[in-house]
């Protein structure tokens, strides 16, 4: 049995990378367990791109070091198809060069793993599957597939929304399924402004589109569960023609469609995140849908709070242990609501067609109230 690590951090992905290579560099030995091989991780054919904030990038940067390539964002335009309401946010604006950054999901994965495997202080276990987990004496330890045991004083699952390792504990997890999938894929446009970001809302669909360079972006087309037969089985030439209409031509025709990647929008939630000496972090704690692009967002914020708090604790003292997590707890709940609240009302309000003036009109007062933008920006942000 291994007793020489003072974490074990169990997934691989965006979160447990970041926080392999933050915590290792507070001279914290840390032990990863990945199901997947590193040479085959789950990023590395997803096709989504992601956006961070500007105060996303500049955490990340402080976590890992300097950002992969990205496009900065400096125009946010949200509309919605037939309505007179639209909200443009300009950087500028908010007094900011830029609101955010575009990093596509492959190239930001590569970036954590390279700087996650530079760090001394990080061991691998890849392939490997947690098979069970007991908690006793103040140490968490974990039995994997073919029978090694590893043992540490404090264990994070950062699996994602479908934890198995969750599941052995006593967390109450809420789930809601929207019925809902999303489509992605990098198109072109003739028209498109470069570091412009746009959503628009349609009785068919939501559209994203999120700048990848001059002439390419990533659309993000989230349908009803039920229609999404339909434009699973369209070839590429139909697939572009048919959400050509629910955009419109004011960023010019669609073209050049790659591979298209799809997946289902669920919310998870667990309002207490730890149990004893294991915390639960990334999708594991809380999945949003993706209509306002803060999962990965509001999961940077916890891991800067959560890196902050463990400077100096004494993973063996179990009294600053419990103190530590529920301080955590305590000062990261109410964005993790706030999020979660923000994001299903979303949902929500977008698909209630009788609701559509109300919507332009909130869309309208929002666009000529620049407080208005500068509220709604801090609160994305957690502020």
């Amino acid at each position: 049995m291994n007793t020489l690590d003072d974490i074990i951090i169990v997934g691989a992905g965006f979160v447990g990378l970041t926080l392999a290579c933050a915590l290792a560099r507070l001279n914290r030995r840390i032990r990863v367990i990945e199901s997947r091989p590193l040479s085959e991780p789950s990023y590395s054919t997803d096709g989504r791109a992601l956006a961070l904030s500007s105060l996303s990038c500049q955490m990340l940067t402080d976590l890992v070091g300097a950002l992969p390539t990205h496009t900065p964002i400096v125009n946010v335009e949200v509309s919605e198809q037939g309505s007179f309401g639209k909200l443009h946010v300009q950087a500028q604006d908010l007094g900011l060069e830029r609101i955010g950054a575009v990093i596509q999901a492959p190239q930001l994965g590569e970036h954590l793993l390279k700087q996650a495997q530079t760090e001394q202080n990080i061991s691998w276990l890849s392939p490997a599957k947690v098979e069970q987990l007991t908690q006793e004496n103040n140490t968490v330890t974990v039995k994997l597939e073919y029978g090694q045991c590893l043992s540490a004083p404090l264990l994070i699952v950062a699996e994602g929304a479908h934890s198995w390792t969750r599941t052995q504990c006593t967390f109450a997890t809420v789930t809601h399924d929207y019925q809902q999938m999303a489509i992605t894929a990098n198109v072109s446009l003739t028209a498109l402004r470069p570091h412009h970001a746009y959503q628009r809302f349609t009785p068919q669909a939501t559209l994203a589109l999120l700048p990848l360079n001059e002439k390419r972006a990533t659309l993000v087309l989230t349908v009803k569960a039920h229609d999404y037969p339909h434009w699973q089985g369209l070839n590429d030439a139909d697939f572009l023609a048919q959400a050509q209409a629910l955009l419109g031509f004011k960023l010019g025709l669609l073209s050049e469609l790659g591979p298209r990647h799809a997946y289902p929008l669920q919310a998870v939630f667990v309002e207490k995140a730890y149990d004893g000496r294991v915390l639960l972090m990334g999708n594991a704690a809380h999945t949003l849908n993706p209509i306002a692009a803060q999962g990965l967002n509001l999961s940077l914020r916890d891991i800067s709070v959560f890196v902050e708090l463990l400077i100096g604790v004494d993973l063996n003292d179990q009294n600053a242990v419990t103190e530590c997590l529920a301080h955590y707890q305590a000062l990261r709940l109410n964005d993790q609501k706030n999020m979660l609240r923000l994001t299903d009302g979303l949902v929500k309000l977008t698909a209630r067609p009788e609701l559509k003036r109300l919507r332009s009109l909130g869309l309208l007062g929002l666009d000529v109230l620049p407080f208005a933008k500068r509220r709604l920006y801090d609160y994305l942000l957690g502020v």
